[in-house]
């Protein structure tokens, strides 16, 4: 595993090592001295696929709040996404600023947040599969979101979302966001 890239501080874009071979491939997902020398999280609470039958549709942008914030380890393993994070730590270097990229099925490469991003993804081929690794209980009862279509963001959608989930279309603008569901950075 390589890191490609570091968009805000604690996330990181991360190349799989994919050996092939006359069989196909072998990817590693998960490297425990990478993860604690980075100062990640490597007890893992659970994991969950999203399955998007649809292109073009649009989830999140979704995040805990505390004390609750969930580590993430993002991976799209079939399908693409267009993939975007926005950091909502108050006092961070890159506090409201978003990064994207597209995640691919067929390129080796996960996005590890930590605590205190909000995430959201729109699919860009049917039947898009993405993996997430938590490291944290989910907590319904925190489960909060910024909106995908924020102003101030301007996150530039490469293509307007088909389907959006009901509760994703009223979730208030980042600088709407009470600092009560917010991490503070530190």
């Amino acid at each position: 595993m390589t890191i490609l890239n570091r968009p805000f501080p604690g996330a990181a874009l991360i190349a799989c090592a994919n050996n092939h071979d006359e069989r196909g491939s072998f990817t590693r997902l998960f490297d425990r001295s990478l993860f604690e020398h980075e100062g990640w999280s490597t007890a893992l609470d659970h994991s969950a696929e999203s399955f998007n039958p649809q292109p073009y549709t649009l989830r999140g942008l979704h995040f805990q709040s505390p004390p609750y914030e969930e580590q993430k380890l993002i991976r799209c393993v079939a399908g693409s996404i267009y993939d975007v994070a926005v950091d909502l730590r108050i006092g961070s270097p890159t506090e409201g600023q978003f990064f994207s990229i597209t995640l691919s099925g067929t390129e080796p490469q996960m996005l590890m947040l930590p605590q205190g991003i909000a995430h959201g993804f729109l699919t860009l081929e049917p039947d898009t599969r993405v993996l997430y690794h938590l490291f944290q209980p989910y907590r319904a009862e925190h489960a909060q979101g910024i909106r995908f279509d924020d102003p101030e963001l301007a996150i530039p959608w490469p293509e307007k979302a088909r389907l959006i989930g009901a509760r994703d279309l009223t979730w208030p603008s980042l600088r709407d966001l009470p600092s009560s569901l917010r991490r503070v950075y530190s």
